[in-house]
Order: structure tokens, then C-alpha cells, then sequence
């Protein structure tokens, strides 16, 4: 009988969040070195776990949809669609509309 494991034990995360440095490379397309690197990996595995919405930021070329790819795919919600929005690419009013819709007919005032 398998024993069943609670999702907020200690030991089963550590174990989950340890991701080799040939499986990140090869799966995820990321190569470490650098400690900051690693830590900021760590902290990253960690929070996919959680429900919470993330905000990943940094300057282009930092590797943030890397990140965001690699907490999709180790996360609960692994099986669903994992949708890129380049939002610096879009002026506010559109990219208000890709994020939450457009409802005909309403009227948004900048307050």
C-alpha cells in the first residue's frame, strides 16, 4: 500500500525540489553556475507549489519566461496551457484587453 503524503511535509518538498544540474540543462534549457543562479531556481521550485500568482520580473534577457516555463512545468497546474504575453510589447489599453477581455460596449475611464 502506497503511503499517501501530505503536501505541506517538510521532507517530500526538499526531495520534489531537487532538480539535477543535467535535468535543468536538458529539460528546462537552463545552465547553472552561479550561486544567486541556484538560489533564485530554489526559491522559484518552491513557490510553484503554492496557488499563489508570481510576478517575475527583470531587465530583457534575464531568462524570466526560462523561470516561468520551469515553475510550469514542476507546478500542480503542469497540465494546463502555459500562455506567453510580452507585455512591453503591447500599449496599456490592449494589453488590458489580452489580460482580462473586452466587454462590447463598456467604457473605461482613466481616473
Amino acid at each position: 500500500m502506497k503511503k499517501e503524503t501530505n503536501p505541506y511535509d517538510a521532507t517530500a518538498a526538499r526531495e520534489e525540489l531537487q532538480i539535477s544540474r543535467a535535468e535543468l540543462a536538458s529539460r528546462h534549457h537552463i545552465v547553472v553556475q552561479s550561486t544567486g543562479l541556484k538560489h533564485v531556481i530554489h526559491d522559484a521550485l518552491k513557490a510553484a507549489r503554492s496557488r499563489s500568482t508570481i510576478l517575475i520580473t527583470g531587465e530583457s534577457g534575464t531568462g524570466k519566461e526560462l523561470i516561468a516555463r520551469l515553475m510550469h512545468n514542476v507546478s500542480p497546474r503542469k497540465e494546463k496551457p502555459f500562455v506567453v504575453v510580452n507585455c512591453g510589447a503591447l500599449p496599456e489599453t490592449l494589453l488590458e484587453t489580452e489580460l482580462f477581455g473586452h466587454e462590447k460596449g463598456f467604457y473605461r475611464r482613466s481616473l
